[in-house]
């Protein structure tokens, strides 16, 4: 006799599991992959948007909420929110 009936088990758990991993890597990832960059690309395109809709907010926002030294407040707005709008929608494109 080859082996016993435990090994057998072991030997088809470990089989199984793998084809199992392989099946949920294969077929539910890209999915979860796809869902999770499309919400964290709709948080950067919406606070983006927000603050391009109420600019004053926004140029507020620059040096007292996320103060960067070595730009201007005005310049800093311009980046954050070019960064946020063009950031959100390349992050839900896939790039």
């Amino acid at each position: 006799m080859k082996g016993t009936l435990p090994d057998a088990l072991l030997r088809f758990a470990g089989h199984s599991t793998d084809f199992g991993v392989r099946v949920l890597r294969g077929l539910v990832w890209p999915n979860v992959d796809l869902a999770i960059r499309l919400w964290l690309a709709q948080i950067f395109f919406v606070s983006g948007a927000l603050k391009l809709t109420h600019w004053q907010t926004a140029l507020y926002l620059a040096p007292h909420e996320y103060p960067v030294a070595w730009m201007s407040p005005l310049s800093a707005a311009y980046v954050g929110v070019s960064i946020e709008v063009l950031g959100g929608a390349l992050l839900a494109r896939g790039l």
